[in-house]
């Protein structure tokens, strides 16, 4: 089997450069994948700034040709360090550089080869990793979790997971992304209407994923690709799940500060990221039959006072289904996602909505009855309610409406 012929560098770098191929039409030619072409490419467009550890990490082929554009755009220090950290072929390819340019006048003096002492440790710095991001919760408790890590010389691998505090993990998918088109996506990612993807540290989107994680090893789901990935970025699964990702400043604590917060708390539910908050369908048309019959019925008087009588006995409705759907199971549930979203709400500069979810939550929490708090008959009364000509009902979709991996719009995405 014959070798493929080495293209030079300088006939890398015009393909490169050529606006009428694609980065899969050049990968059988030069041998890279159309990841590292692409990010090549960035980088080409982007010499005059490019990191020097970001050219010197490309696969030797596209590395010589970057050495061109480099020499070319003055940036003479890229081919310096190439003489010595980059592959060999690199290495050769800046001495080539180094000759040229002393005949056109320019002296380079490429540092000679440390043959007795290795390099520091220090040296190169590593690149810094790419943001996370977090998506706000769903009215099912779910949400999805968008994890990076870098992939030297290939762009950024995207991990993106569904996750619920009670079921596990509901989704898994990866793509291997060119930084240039990993930064369109995380520029687009906070743009997606009701919901809010927002970049957090990593240890708040590790410690979301860790509490689904626990879910799921506790009879939860899981999709069969994920246990190994999460082992090999995140570690063991924790023996206990984390607290949910819970405001930096102090929750109030004085009951004469708490009380008007609750009382206030039904407006938590216009807050666009509770759109979707509502009881399931099941509840709802049981509710909904309970009202038709006292609409209908013929035992209320007539007139003004048989109004009185029907809507007297609709709020009765409404709190007892109320008082029945929030059990301890689910106080303790909409307690967590409410201090999960004034987490969210602090971040986005609602400090006030942020104490009314903390109060709220902890009211839930404390067994206190909930026809005392204004959130809970809101949660059931806002879907009765009339609404105006194309006003949207409270939807109930699930965060599987947030993917953006294959099958995925993600540019360049490939979902594996």
């Amino acid at each position: 089997m014959t070798k493929r012929p080495e293209l030079d560098a300088r006939r890398v770098l015009e393909l490169l450069l050529q606006p009428d191929t694609t980065p899969a039409m050049l990968a059988p030619k030069l041998g890279a994948s159309p990841e590292a072409i692409d990010e090549a490419r960035a980088l080409a467009h982007e010499i005059d700034t490019a990191e020097i550890d970001a050219v010197l990490a490309m696969p030797p082929v596209l590395g010589r040709a970057l050495l061109r554009a480099a020499a070319q755009a003055g940036r003479l220090e890229i081919v310096k360090a190439a003489g010595t950290e980059g592959d060999k072929e690199v290495q050769r390819e800046a001495k080539r550089l180094a000759h040229a340019l002393k005949q056109r006048g320019v002296e380079l003096e490429l540092p000679p080869k440390a043959v007795e002492a290795p390099r520091p440790v220090a040296e190169p710095q590593p690149a810094a990793e790419p943001p996370v991001f977090l998506s706000s919760l769903d009215g099912h408790g779910e949400r999805a979790v968008f994890w990076t890590r870098n992939l030297p010389g290939r762009g950024v691998e995207l991990a993106q997971v569904v996750v619920s505090d009670e079921r596990g993990i509901l989704d898994f998918l990866l793509a291997d992304l060119s930084r240039k088109r990993f930064r369109e996506l995380a520029d687009e990612l906070p743009r997606r209407g009701e919901v809010t993807i927002r970049e957090v540290p990593r240890a708040e989107a590790a410690q979301v994923i860790e509490r689904a994680r626990v879910a799921a090893r506790d009879g939860g789901e899981c999709p069969g690709s994920f246990p190994a990935w999460a082992a090999q970025v995140l570690g063991p699964v924790p023996a206990e799940a984390p607290p949910p990702p819970a405001p930096a400043e102090a929750p109030p604590s004085d009951p004469d500060e708490v009380r008007p917060l609750v009382a206030g708390s039904a407006a938590l539910l216009e807050e666009p990221e509770l759109g979707r908050w509502r009881p399931d369908d099941h509840t709802l048309r049981k509710l909904a039959l309970r009202l038709d019959e006292v609409g209908t019925s013929a035992l209320f008087l007539g007139g003004a006072a048989g109004d009185v009588q029907r809507n007297e006995a609709a709020e009765s409705a409404i709190e007892a289904e109320m008082e029945s759907w929030f059990d301890e199971r689910r106080r303790g549930l909409y307690a967590g996602w409410l201090l999960d979203t004034a987490r969210l709400f602090e971040t986005t500069d609602r400090g006030e909505q942020a104490r009314k979810a903390v109060a709220t939550g902890r009211m839930l929490a404390s067994g206190a009855p909930v026809v005392e708090i204004p959130f809970c008959r809101e949660l059931f009364a806002r879907v009765f309610r009339p609404r105006l000509p194309g006003e949207p009902t409270p939807g109930d979709e699930g965060a599987s409406d947030l993917l953006v991996l294959p099958g995925t719009d993600a540019p360049g995405g490939q979902g594996r």
